[in-house]
């Protein structure tokens, strides 16, 4: 009798959390996005030490961002 019930035993919960994953997946995966209809103004504090080759590259994509409202501080 064991020895037919202890294969469920250690089956179940393995396939049941898979279950349970699938599912919370789904329902995070069909639920509606929302984008925010205020975007509050920000700091970026961005220090600075140093130079090299890709500095200017990654000092511009600072300020090329797509953002309303945005400082920036290079300290």
């Amino acid at each position: 009798m064991i020895r037919q019930i202890l294969p469920f035993v250690f089956i179940a919960p393995p396939f049941v959390y898979a279950l349970i994953s699938l599912w919370c997946a789904s329902a995070f995966s069909c639920r509606k996005k929302s984008t925010p209809d205020h975007a509050p103004p920000v700091t970026i504090i961005k220090p600075v030490k140093g130079m090299d080759a890709d500095s200017y590259k990654n000092f511009a994509s600072f300020c090329c961002q797509d953002y309303p409202e945005f400082q920036i501080i290079f300290a």
